[in-house]
């Protein structure tokens, strides 16, 4: 049981930073296309002249783009409908109900700013406080193109061909700082490493509002998306590899996983300040071992479930479900007559039916939205941005 209670705490936390690595790979992959096509066309000679010249501005703009329109839409739709999709005596407490979207009316300039992580995001003036992770990764894709410019320089121009060892070491570097940054914020303010088995006296506020949402202690995960990225386009992993080199990654990311799952935290504050620091570090790196050996060939079963045709439907409205699957367990839970939370800790038979139709009202409404207001916007989003079709040249003819 002790095993079970810390794979619960340590790993569920931890879900999130799964999404942090597939960001960092596609951010990296798109960017590197980028500055391949500026160096073809000779647009830079120096770092800093490609500091300079650099898209920073169009990046981020398209990314705003992409995201704040279908975010406003379903905030206005949450505040708006919310209040009269519930009641009962749940319904009025702080942490579920109306009460969740109340707070919209004040701050939700901050949460379309994507700065909603910032400061205290659960206070009572808070509005969808899940969204922090959007306001996180918004942050981390700012930061992104100073961590990636150096690297695509010192690990490619420089030296006039893909530079493995450099680009490596420069990654470790940068992933090593911010996990001493993380391990002395989280000492010195005495933070507990997970919301749930915490050392006494343990700051669980100060893990919530400066940790657990910080970009700067939330980085790694996204790093270590950026080196599976590089080692891909470099050719420094290999698209085949033998099955005794399968074993050896499988066997390090098995480690990994199990060295987590065992880890009791609340007892120092030492251990705990260092499973802050490492930890994430730790699972990502065994989540980009595993999608690295399934792009191998290891995959199996696995790979082709994960590749059906089934999931594209509901790809195409997962940003719409994140924004409303929230609204959709707090009319579940602030409706009910007894605080029971089947999410936690569940049984089949006092979770199945609850959780499968809150899945099913997710999808419905999100597909709902998707398709009245999110594709049809960025189909003409993606009109607008795109470069004007070249005229063809005519020679002409006597």
């Amino acid at each position: 049981f002790k095993y079970h209670e810390n794979f619960i705490q340590n790993i569920s936390q931890m879900s999130v930073d799964g999404f942090l690595v597939i960001s960092g790979l596609l951010t990296c992959i798109g960017v590197m296309r980028k500055l391949d096509s500026m160096h073809q066309a000779k647009e830079f000679v120096s770092l800093g002249d490609l500091m300079r010249r650099f898209p920073f501005i169009g990046m981020y703009i398209h990314r705003f783009l992409r995201l704040s329109p279908v975010y406003a839409y379903c905030m206005v739709m949450l505040v708006a409908f919310m209040p009269t999709m519930g009641s009962g005596p749940l319904w009025e407490l702080d942490g579920w109900g109306r009460k969740q979207f109340e707070g919209c009316y004040n701050s939700g300039w901050r949460n379309l700013l994507f700065v909603n992580n910032l400061g205290r995001y659960q206070a009572d003036n808070s509005c969808m406080v899940w969204t922090w992770y959007l306001a996180t990764d918004m942050q981390i894709t700012i930061m992104c193109p100073f961590i990636l410019l150096p690297l695509y320089w010192h690990g490619k121009i420089a030296q006039k061909r893909y530079d493995t060892g450099r680009a490596v070491a420069y990654l470790s570097t940068v992933l090593a700082l911010f996990s001493v940054v993380t391990f002395a914020v989280s000492w010195t303010m005495n933070m507990c490493a997970t919301l749930g088995w915490r050392r006494a006296g343990s700051d669980v506020i100060a893990f919530k509002e400066h940790y657990y949402v910080m970009p700067h202690t939330r980085i790694s995960p996204f790093l270590v998306g950026v080196a599976l990225a590089w080692l891909r386009i470099s050719g420094a992993a290999p698209r085949t590899i033998s099955p005794s080199t399968c074993y050896k990654l499988l066997s390090v990311a098995v480690a990994f996983f199990f060295t987590l799952i065992t880890w009791e935290t609340g007892y120092t504050r030492e251990l705990d300040a260092l499973f802050n620091a490492v930890a994430r570090t730790m699972f990502a790196v065994s989540l980009a071992i595993v999608m690295y050996l399934c792009e191998c060939g290891y995959g199996g079963f696995a790979r082709q479930l994960l590749e059906h045709r089934v999931w594209v439907p509901l790809a195409r409205v997962g940003y719409v479900g994140f924004l409303l699957h929230w609204a959709v367990l707090a009319t579940d839970y602030g409706s009910r007559e007894t605080a029971m939370i089947p999410y936690l800790y569940p049984s089949a038979s006092v979770s199945l039916c609850p959780v499968t139709m809150a899945v099913v009202r997710t999808c419905c409404w999100s597909a709902l939205v998707a398709v009245l207001f999110e594709i049809p916007f960025n189909n003409a989003l993606s009109v607008l941005l795109s470069p004007p079709p070249r005229a063809k040249s005519q020679k002409s003819t006597d």
